[in-house]
């Protein structure tokens, strides 16, 4: 679709949005696909409803879609400037989504309907990668430094489909099928189920089970609490839309509300097969800020201490639980994000808090991921530049280590990648990002460099203690409607004479 005849249909779906949308079951999209920074950057350009969920990682396709509407809409009738981009959103989306779009705008009956699927192909090549350590401190007897992984080269495709009984159940599935041959010979098959889930809406609520990664916090390398590295085998529940609360409470605005409970592929400290729970609440008491709430919990699993009614209302009001506090482990982070009436240039600032597991630890030992935003630079709209501090406290006053845990010994990870901050708890982090859509968003380019300075109590540490410096570059183009080539590739050096890097190249193909 040219943008013209977006222009034209973007009169007859302006009647449509002016309703209340309808509501509709949709998948969630990937916390790496492209439409979930695209909505984010519409949102801090003022575009977006009030309520828009800027600190969650997963989108359903339904939001998405209505946001690149309201925003094409909005652009036109009051940004001009931003109009070509907002136009090239939706357009990609459309190719991408189109009975997403179509069911709404009332396009399609309701009923039984395949959604399409995408197949996904690439190689990957991964040099100097490493394992977290386990152990609370480098005294205790099973304190591990970190370990290597080998040196490999991937050949991967996933396959993915999705369906959907409209207008309260949808469901997606994705394998992955993945040959793997590391330095030294040794070479292997793995086939797996990536991502599988089925949703259901009614209202303003919405339920999932299957498997799917979850996500929270605004930062460019990840959140605080969780960054959507691992997937978990579960269901929740979340608000398809926000809503707002009588009486007073109307004051706080929009209010958004997701919770999950899952099972986690984990192992330390002899327990395994944690129970995971997860909950983010986001109000906006101004269309302009935006404060949410995001919380983690690793609790219970084989070799824990059971299951009391006394443990689970500990646990649940932030207090130890278990005879020793052995029974959960959780993380928490409280986040600001607010628009400046600027008029000469856009402008986001966004601050994450975060506390691990121990009272106290909120003013002691907290975490800092500080943000600021030109969501369209000056001159070049199509480009938008952040700059980010994060900061990880070192143990103090009887409190615990970041991402560190006396029961839960291999800590705040999963398979041995941290599940909050990429950085692994304990130092600094100075990030700038990049980003342009050029070519009506046919061409995107993510360019990042960052500086690194991880303590002793990293979960890196000792081997990647002290400075390191890094840059990471994706570039993907979409020569067609139905296919997008892409190449990414990143390298980290430290101090100790180390170095990482890794690089993917593929294509994807959109089924119709």
């Amino acid at each position: 679709m040219s943008s013209l005849g977006l222009l034209v249909w973007l009169g007859g779906a302006a009647a449509v949005r002016a309703q209340e949308p309808p509501r509709f079951a949709t998948p969630f999209i990937g916390p790496d696909h492209w439409s979930l920074r695209a909505a984010r950057r519409l949102d801090a350009l003022g575009l977006a409803d009030p309520g828009f969920p800027w600190g969650e990682r997963l989108l359903t396709r339904r939001e998405l879609a209505a946001l690149f509407q309201k925003a094409a809409i909005e652009a036109t009738r009051r940004a001009p400037e931003f109009a070509p981009l907002a136009l090239a959103y939706l357009d990609r989306f459309v190719e991408e989504f189109p009975a997403t779009v179509a069911a709404l705008d009332r396009a399609r009956e309701d009923g039984f309907q395949m959604m399409g699927g995408a197949v996904h192909m690439r190689y990957e090549r991964h040099d100097g990668r490493v394992r977290t350590g386990t152990g609370m401190r480098p005294t205790d007897p099973d304190w591990t430094t970190p370990a290597p992984i080998p040196d490999a080269s991937v050949r991967a495709s996933d396959i993915q489909l999705s369906a959907a009984l409209r207008p309260h159940v949808a469901a997606t599935v994705m394998t992955t099928s993945r040959s793997i041959t590391a330095d030294g010979g040794t070479a292997y098959d793995r086939l797996a189920l990536a991502e599988g889930h089925v949703t259901a809406t009614w209202g303003d609520v919405g339920v999932w089970f299957g498997r799917r990664a979850i996500g929270f916090g605004a930062g460019a390398s990840g959140g605080i609490v969780l960054r959507a590295h691992e997937p978990v085998d579960g269901g929740g529940i979340y608000l398809t839309d926000p809503v707002r609360l009588p009486g007073p409470f109307r004051y706080l605005g929009p209010l958004r509300l997701t919770a999950t409970l899952a099972r986690i592929d984990y192992e330390g400290g002899g327990i395994r097969r944690p129970w995971f729970g997860t909950t983010r609440l986001a109000i906006s008491p101004h269309p302009r800020l935006g404060i949410g709430l995001s919380r983690a919990i690793m609790f219970g699993g084989d070799g824990n201490s059971g299951f009391t009614l006394k443990n689970f209302a500990y646990m649940v009001v932030g207090k130890h639980s278990g005879e020793n506090g052995e029974y959960d482990n959780q993380v928490v982070a409280v986040d600001v994000r607010y628009r400046p009436p600027v008029e000469a240039i856009p402008l986001v600032f966004y601050v994450e808090w975060g506390f691990d597991d121990s009272a106290g630890a909120w003013k002691d030992v907290p975490a800092i991921l500080a943000a600021v935003e030109v969501p369209a630079l000056p001159g070049w709209p199509e480009a938008s530049l952040r700059i980010e501090r994060t900061s990880f406290a070192p143990a103090c006053c009887g409190n615990t280590i970041w991402y560190r845990n006396w029961a839960f010994r291999s800590g705040w990870t999963a398979d041995g990648q941290p599940l909050g901050h990429p950085l692994g708890g304990h130092g600094t982090e100075w990030l700038a990002r990049l980003e342009a859509d050029l070519l009506d968003a046919r061409l995107r380019v993510d360019a990042r460099a960052f500086l690194r300075d991880r303590g002793a109590e990293n979960l890196f540490a000792p081997d990647r203690e002290g400075h390191s410096r890094g840059a990471h570059l994706t570039i993907a183009g979409r020569p067609h409607s139905s296919i997008e080539a892409f190449l990414s590739g990143g390298i980290e050096v430290g101090e100790r004479d180390w170095r990482q890097t890794g690089l993917e190249v593929g294509a994807r193909l959109w089924i119709r």
